[in-house]
C-alpha cells in the first residue's frame, strides 16, 4: 500500500499567505496523479 500526504506544508503556507486558488489547484492536481498513476499501473499489472 502507498501512502501520500494530501496536504503538505507548502499548501499550508499558501493558505496563509492568501493563496487559496494555487493551494486548491496544487491538491487537486496531486490527487489526480495519484490516481492517474494508480490506474497506469493497474492496467499495465493486472492479471487476468
Amino acid at each position: 500500500m502507498t501512502k501520500f500526504i494530501l496536504i503538505g506544508l507548502g499548501d499550508i503556507e499558501m493558505l496563509y499567505n492568501g493563496r487559496d486558488l494555487k493551494a486548491l489547484m496544487y491538491v487537486l492536481v496531486s490527487i489526480g496523479s495519484c490516481l492517474f498513476g494508480t490506474f497506469i499501473a493497474y492496467s499495465l499489472f493486472k492479471t487476468s
